[in-house]
C-alpha cells in the first residue's frame, strides 16, 4: 500500500510539473517553479562545476596512474624478455661450442654419417673394381 501511494504521490506531482511548465510556456504565467528555479539553478550550476572539476582532477590523477603503472609494466616486460634472450643467447652459445669442440677431438660421428659414409666408400669401391 506504501508503495501505491507514493506512485500516486509521484506521478501527481511529475504532471503538476508538466502542467506548470506549460502554463509558463504558453502563456508566460508565473508559477511556483520560477521562484524554485531562481534559488535551485544557482546551487545546481554551482554543485555541477564543483563535482566536474572533482570528476577531471580524479580522471587525471587515474590516467596519470594508469601510464606510470604501463610504462613499469613495459619496462619490466622488456627487462625480461632481455634476460630471457641473453639465457637462450648463452645456453646456444655453450651448445655449439661443445659440438665445435666434439668435432675437434675427434670424438665419435653420429649413425646416420656413418651409413652414408659406408655407401658412398661401397659406391666409391664398386666404381674403381669396373
Amino acid at each position: 500500500m506504501l508503495s501505491l501511494s507514493v506512485f500516486g504521490v509521484s506521478l501527481f506531482g511529475l504532471v503538476a510539473l508538466f502542467v506548470c511548465k506549460i502554463l509558463e510556456l504558453s502563456r508566460n504565467v508565473r508559477t511556483p517553479l520560477s521562484a524554485l528555479r531562481r534559488v535551485g539553478d544557482p546551487i545546481l550550476i554551482e554543485g555541477w562545476l564543483y563535482y566536474s572539476n572533482r570528476f577531471r582532477k580524479f580522471t587525471f590523477v587515474i590516467v596519470r596512474a594508469f601510464v606510470l603503472w604501463l610504462s613499469a609494466v613495459i619496462r619490466k616486460t622488456e627487462a625480461f624478455f632481455d634476460s630471457m634472450m641473453h639465457t637462450i643467447a648463452v645456453r646456444l652459445n655453450r651448445y655449439l661450442r661443445a659440438k665445435r669442440q666434439s668435432l675437434r677431438t675427434g670424438k665419435e660421428v653420429s649413425a646416420h654419417l656413418k651409413t652414408v659414409l659406408e655407401r658412398t666408400e661401397k659406391s666409391v669401391a664398386e666404381t674403381e673394381v669396373k
